[in-house]
Order: structure tokens, then C-alpha cells, then sequence
């Protein structure tokens, strides 16, 4: 029998939360990325779009959802990489006042769950290696 959509969700972010890297959801059609956005929102799970929104939750001690849209910006790349690779601390350079912005943050509890459409993970991973980035992956058919 095929769970639900919620289901699938739910059963993921048991294994997730209790994992340090980042996560990656993988989606088929924009309408299913946003009932996530909300089933996440509802598990107090803040939805970013750019790296300042989840740089802000994170220092917050917040959990992150971030949107990935068809154009990735090499500050969204650096805070998935320094994520996966630096434990509980990120540096940005923010490209509007070329001021380093530092964020510390406990990664047992604020967690970054990266969420993509198929076809847009497909042309961002032409640039970007999110892939290697994230620890568990899912496609939520």
C-alpha cells in the first residue's frame, strides 16, 4: 500500500532529525513542494528562499526548509557546503556590503532540510554539486 503524501513527509523527518547533515527533498511538481513548505511550516520548520532567511533561522536555533529556485546564488551554495562541512558554523561574505556575516548554531537542533523540484535539482546540479552536500535524499512521489 503506498502511504500518503504526509506520510512520506513525517516518516522522513524521523530518520532526519536525528541526523547532523543537511537533507534533501526531491519533488515532481511545484504543488507538492508547497503542501511540504506547509507540512514543514506546521513542524516549526521555517521556509527560506535566500541565505539570509536561513542564516536568521539557524542563529535563531530554528530548523530550515530552503526553497531552491532555478537560479542558485553562490551565497545559498556556500551556507549548503559550509553546512555539510563545518559543524555547527557559517561565514558569508554578504555581496551587498561586502561584510563577513557569521552565524554559530547547534546542528542537533537547528536543522537544514534543502527542498527541490526534480527538473530544477537537474539544472542547478549542471553548476553545483548539492548532492554531495546533503546526507539523506528523498523523492516524494
Amino acid at each position: 500500500m503506498k502511504k500518503s503524501f504526509s506520510d512520506q513527509i513525517e516518516e522522513y523527518l524521523s530518520f532526519f532529525k536525528a541526523q547532523k547533515e543537511a537533507g534533501l527533498l526531491i519533488f515532481d511538481f511545484a504543488e507538492d513542494q508547497k503542501e511540504a513548505e506547509d507540512l514543514l511550516s506546521a513542524n516549526k520548520f521555517v521556509v527560506a528562499s535566500d541565505w539570509r532567511e536561513t542564516l536568521t533561522a539557524l542563529k535563531n536555533s530554528q530548523s530550515v526548509a530552503l526553497c531552491l529556485a532555478k537560479k542558485l546564488s553562490p551565497e545559498v551554495y556556500s551556507v549548503m557546503a559550509q553546512y555539510a562541512d563545518r559543524a555547527g558554523e557559517i561565514q558569508i561574505m554578504n555581496p551587498e556590503t561586502m561584510i563577513l556575516e557569521q552565524v554559530e548554531f547547534e546542528p542537533q537542533e537547528s536543522h537544514l532540510l534543502i527542498l527541490a523540484q526534480k527538473d530544477i535539482l537537474r539544472e542547478i546540479e549542471n553548476k553545483f554539486n548539492i548532492k554531495d552536500k546533503v546526507g539523506l535524499i528523498e523523492i516524494i512521489e
